[in-house]
């Protein structure tokens, strides 16, 4: 009933594990990078342990970004909130582009300003995708996905919300006792974005599932 659709959201849940991949890939890179590549007595074979982690990761977080655009592209065609989430993707390309200009120009400001505003998009296009599901489920008449998408919404909202009114303190404020409660924030954030992740992951899963039958 909806070929797009199921083979987008498919496209999707693949590209969110490329991600977990790469950043597993990344972590293991930067680890190395610290343990081993500037240890005292290292040498180039385990530079090039770290170099290959990181080639790694950049090769799989770049499927993932592409993987995931096509799949929100599928989907668009089938459910319209998925032409809002491509829109807010493509936002956040223009939004890292400029960030990327400005840390070429040392211009520490305006790089946080587009960091934040690259995360504003993501959410913005992950919260389109959770819609996008939603929607369909409710035509397919499953209450199910429909109730957890619902819960979902407000799970993905109020974590990534933390993370950047966090982001967006620090950015503005320099108090010394503000700036130590933003750092604790920013633990707090930290995991609850993992957890967030993983409710998405399997909200994708779901939602695949649903699709397929």
């Amino acid at each position: 009933m909806y070929p797009n659709a199921a083979n987008g959201v498919k496209k999707i849940f693949i590209a969110e594990i490329l991600a977990l991949v790469a950043v597993i890939l990344g972590a293991a890179a930067n680890i190395a990078d610290i343990f081993l590549t500037k240890a005292d007595g290292t040498d180039e074979g385990t530079s090039a342990v770290v170099t290959i982690l990181g080639v790694g990761f950049g090769v799989v977080a770049l499927v993932s970004f592409f993987l995931n655009m096509a799949g929100v592209s599928d989907a668009s065609r089938d459910e319209g909130a998925f032409k809002n989430a491509f829109v807010a993707i493509v936002a956040g390309i223009a939004f890292t582009l400029a960030n990327g200009f400005f840390n070429v120009s040392q211009n520490a400001f305006w790089e946080d300003v587009f960091e934040i505003t690259v995360d504003i998009a993501s959410l913005v296009a992950t919260l389109f995708i959770i819609i996008g599901i939603r929607n369909i489920a409710d035509a397919l008449k499953d209450e199910k996905i429909g109730k957890k998408g619902g819960a979902l919404l407000n799970i993905v909202f109020i974590f990534s919300a933390i993370a950047i009114l966090d982001k967006t303190v620090l950015l503005f404020v320099q108090d010394k006792t503000i700036v130590a409660i933003a750092g604790v924030l920013a633990i707090v954030a930290a995991i609850l974005a993992i957890v967030k992740y993983f409710l998405y992951l399997s909200y994708l899963a779901k939602a695949n599932k649903m699709l397929a039958e």
